[in-house]
């Protein structure tokens, strides 16, 4: 780790104190190569710290008060600024970056909601229409196309009856729907979208 290797070996001046009934010592620390090293001032080991575990427990205040886990009473209380900014990099560097904000997170959960409603959007309406028109019987089918297309040609007038266009139209049928129940019907006055009328005729 780039940070890490930054501060290792720096040194400073601290307050330890194993327990809070016990008397305060002067020592010395270090970052060494995952842990931070307590030691007295003649240079014997007292106390390592795993770098990972280590807790702050007054955020942003002067001196720093660390602890070496939540659940420890042992404290170290630093006042130099260097190794408390040392120290503040390499936890930093080793927990990464804080997770989404409110706001982000509420998008990340959003997001894939919207998806849904869109998709259910788009697949109901079709999906309604296929299971009424199911419900209907075969012959009151027949009858409804019957009616909507006479109303339709009222409107638009005959369709096309053209023996060369009516071949044309029966291949580009097979060819759409070869397994057959559909049927092309060209009218003369375009409508504003094809309409699809329950006997299985589509009006273009």
């Amino acid at each position: 780790m780039t940070v890490l290797a930054k501060y290792q070996r720096l040194e400073a001046e601290a307050i330890w104190r194993p327990d809070p009934e016990d008397q305060r010592r002067d020592v010395i620390v270090s970052i060494g190569d995952a842990t931070l090293t307590i030691g007295a001032p003649n240079g014997t080991a007292i106390s390592h710290w795993s770098l990972p575990a280590i807790e702050r427990r007054n955020s942003g205040q002067r001196p720093a008060l660390y602890t070496p886990g939540a659940d420890t009473p042992e404290t170290l209380e630093i006042a130099d600024d260097e190794m408390i900014d040392a120290i503040e990099a390499v936890l930093k560097a080793i927990h990464g970056k804080p997770g989404p904000t409110g706001r982000l997170r509420a998008l990340l959960i959003a997001l894939p909601v919207l998806a849904v409603v869109l998709a259910a959007a788009m697949w109901l309406p079709g999906a309604i229409t296929r299971y009424t028109a199911s419900l209907v019987p075969e012959g009151s089918r027949a009858e409804i196309g019957t009616r909507l297309r006479d109303e339709v040609r009222r409107l638009t007038g005959a369709p096309c009856a053209d023996a060369s266009g009516l071949r044309a139209l029966e291949k580009l049928q097979t060819r759409l729907f070869p397994s057959g129940g559909t049927r092309l019907v060209v009218l003369p006055s375009a409508l504003a979208e094809t309409a699809h009328i329950p006997d299985g005729t589509i009006l273009i």
